[in-house]
């Protein structure tokens, strides 16, 4: 695989990388993800990667570092000087990006939202990983800036969903949002039609209620005020 991924750095004109499901090779040879990242920083126009199914949990400091950096002599002044190299950290080309179902929680989440990839991403699918709800109210202001789709199916547990639906107007541009799975609430449900008053392009939201029905027989008053909303 490793000989594979060295020869994608070849295919100066991709736009699209399509790597799902290749966890096995990424959790037991860790060089194949540096590999990987050398060879992402050298396709200069890559718009659109997928890496859902890879075990990443722990490994996204290696595959989206920082900087490369290299020492480079400045022959006039006889002096070593440092140099940094064009990584598909700060190239800004990279548009659409799936890490879905890659085994990451809070941690791997906290250090993604940091990068300035994310800040010029347009479409996100981060389904399937395992996030606080706390944590993932924290990085919508990092992650959301541009993004247009975002899809968080089955990455959160929690039933007090507050933290996360306060923060979802930040999303200005969203137009798509998917979060089938996610547990709400009718009171959840209630919060997030106010939410979605403030994002004026979003056009699609998918979710399920399925665990609502037994709460909606009990409380018919709040039924109306949640259907009242919702039109």
């Amino acid at each position: 695989m490793r000989t594979t991924i060295m020869k994608l750095q070849k295919f100066q004109n991709l736009k699209a990388l399509n790597l799902n499901y290749s966890s096995l090779e990424i959790r037991h040879f860790p060089s194949h993800l540096q590999t990987l990242s050398k060879t992402l920083n050298s396709l200069p126009i890559l718009e659109r990667l997928s890496l859902k199914g890879c075990s990443l949990r722990g490994h996204l400091p290696t595959l989206f570092h920082n900087v490369c950096q290299t020492m480079r002599c400045d022959v006039k002044r006889r002096k070593p000087s440092l140099h940094s190299e064009c990584c598909l950290n700060h190239r800004g080309t990279l548009k659409y990006l799936n890490i879905s179902s890659c085994d990451l929680v809070d941690g791997d989440l906290a250090y993604f939202r940091e990068l300035d990839m994310c800040k010029l991403l347009q479409n996100l699918d981060i389904s399937c990983n395992s996030f606080s709800v706390e944590c993932m109210g924290e990085s919508i202001e990092l992650l959301g800036s541009n993004l247009v789709v975002l899809q968080m199916d089955y990455s959160i547990s929690k039933t007090d969903l507050t933290p996360f639906i306060s923060q979802l107007h930040k999303m200005k541009k969203l137009k798509c949002l998917r979060m089938e799975g996610v547990p709400f609430t009718v009171e959840n449900i209630a919060k997030l039609m106010c939410e979605i008053r403030e994002m004026p392009y979003l056009k699609c939201v998918s979710a399920s209620f399925t665990k609502l029905r037994s709460e909606i027989y009990e409380d018919q008053e709040l039924v109306v005020k949640t259907d009242t909303t919702t039109r």
